[in-house]
Order: C-alpha cells, then structure tokens, then sequence
C-alpha cells in the first residue's frame, strides 16, 4: 500500500477500515470458507430445475463477489489516488 491519502477524508476513513479489515485473521477465514464452498458448489451436477439452476447462479455471485473484494477495493483505491495526482 503507499503512503499516499485520498483528499476526500471521509472516503479515505472508508479504505482505511476495509484495508484494515483485509488484515484480520477473520478475513483470512472467510475467504479460505469461499474458496471451500466455490469447490463444493461450482458445480451444475446436482441441479434439477431452473429454480435451482438460478439459485446456485445467485450462490456463486456473492461467493465470487467476496472472493474478489480485496482486489476491486485495491484496485479502486488506487484509482482514487491516480485520479487526484
């Protein structure tokens, strides 16, 4: 991370608390849980209807959305700070 700041305090009181986040131990849990349950339900095998079929589509949205969290942020972050320069 750089040592750079976003102008705008309130966003960077935001970054600085997910940043912050991305540090815990929790953190580090949850994301070995998704990457367990990507395994598990990254699959079309066991469904039967079309309910099913969106439902496990709805599954795998919001594991691959806290699976890639960090690096939108980061990738967002860095961003704000380009933008500002």
């Amino acid at each position: 991370m750089t040592t750079k700041a976003l102008q705008d305090k309130e966003l960077q009181e935001h970054y600085d608390q997910i940043f912050a986040m991305y540090g815990t131990r929790g953190w580090a849990r949850l994301q070995e849980d998704v990457e367990g349950m990507l395994k598990v339900h990254n699959s079309l095998a066991d469904i039967a209807t079309v309910e099913q079929l969106w439902f496990r589509k709805g599954q795998l949205d919001q594991m691959l959305w806290l699976q890639t969290h960090q690096t939108v942020h980061e990738a967002a972050y860095n961003e704000e700070l380009a933008q500002q320069d």
